[in-house]
């Protein structure tokens, strides 16, 4: 069994949801390439509230990988929380991971009812 707390990526490997994003298309064929391996395989999808140990592993991991590739940081760059986004969350209380996406930033925005402008 595969358990992730991404809905887009489990429906993206159950066929569910198209792979827009040019960046994934790669990590995408790779999982799918990897899941071939398996005579059978389930994949299934644990809201993250219910998961945290795989999400801190998971923040983990991207972390090291960001860290130890400066070409792929600069890559995903662009999807990074702006440093507005930081302090509002540093303000407000909220610990943010060091690299945080903007996506991330305002989902954490709204829960602690910050408005971004």
């Amino acid at each position: 069994m595969a358990a992730r707390n991404s809905q887009l990526v489990i429906n993206q490997l159950r066929h569910n949801w198209k792979v827009k994003t040019t960046t994934i298309l790669p990590l995408y064929q790779n999982t799918k390439s990897l899941i071939s391996k398996f005579k059978a395989i389930t994949i299934e999808w644990i809201p993250r509230q219910k998961n945290m140990e795989a999400d801190k592993f998971t923040n983990k991991a991207y972390r090291e990988a960001l860290e130890s590739d400066p070409g792929m940081l600069n890559l995903v760059g662009q999807y990074m929380a702006t440093e507005d986004q930081l302090n509002l969350l540093k303000s407000s209380g909220t610990k943010a991971e060091k690299y945080l996406s903007k996506i991330e930033a305002n989902r954490l925005l709204s829960k602690s009812r910050i408005k971004v402008s």
